[in-house]
């Protein structure tokens, strides 16, 4: 899995997949040399983010779960955001445990790698006990090891992390929070049960009509706010 952008000039299509080596599809400023040596698949040039220069910076900030990558890393459910006049790229990491990665973008074509920040690690309260080599504490999320579905808003000075958590086939998949005081790239702390950290669930199984109750999207209507789900 990798993230990659199409375009049109219309909403109803017809789509085109960009193409990042060429400045004719991306624009000036926004094209990029590929190691075909190394980076051999053609759809490479399709990638909103470049596998090298993600790797180098994901390597720095969490070095064990970039040590599990062969060569791509593989993304998917992604999140873009703007606030005060930035945009920011929220996506999961396929990885063991996944986690997710926030990132500012210069434009939504081009990332600033140097910003890119580990958001949250399944089975992990916050990020620094991943990184500490602390014992996961989140019982909920140990059993699949599932942090995706990322989605950031901001609310009273805060910035909340909707994301799910569990296996989607399963009755334990659920829509958890997580909440920064910092910033939208946090860091980020995972809310607990008692401080109403779990958004949304089908109770883990007690309820059998329902099912995987997670994968979100919050939105607002004529000035309520609501959410859709699996």
């Amino acid at each position: 899995f990798g993230m990659t952008v199409f375009t049109s000039k219309s909403p109803e299509g017809p789509f085109r997949m960009l193409d990042f080596t060429s400045e004719a599809s991306v624009g000036e400023g926004n094209t990029r040399t590929i190691d075909r040596e190394k980076y051999k698949d053609d759809y490479v040039k399709a990638l909103l983010f470049e596998p090298g220069a993600f790797m180098e910076k994901l390597a720095q900030i969490a070095p064990k779960l970039a040590a599990g990558i062969k060569l791509y890393p593989s993304q998917i459910d992604a999140h873009p955001y703007e606030y005060n006049g930035k945009k920011y790229f929220y996506m999961t990491l396929m990885s063991n445990p996944n986690a997710i990665l926030g990132i500012e973008m210069e434009n939504w074509l081009k990332p600033k790698y140097e910003t890119l920040t580990l958001i949250s690690v399944a089975g992990y309260y916050n990020v620094q006990d991943y990184l500490d080599g602390k014992p996961a504490s989140y019982q909920k999320e140990t059993a699949t090891n599932v942090n995706e579905g990322a989605q950031v808003i901001e609310h009273n000075g805060k910035h909340y992390l909707i994301y799910s958590f569990g296996a989607h086939t399963s009755r334990s998949y659920s829509v958890g929070q997580a909440v920064s005081t910092s910033g939208p790239l946090g860091p980020y702390r995972k809310l607990t049960e008692d401080e109403g950290g779990i958004v949304l669930s089908c109770d883990y199984g007690r309820y059998e009509k329902l099912s995987a109750t997670g994968h979100h999207g919050l939105f607002t209507v004529n000035g309520k706010q609501m959410i859709a789900y699996h």
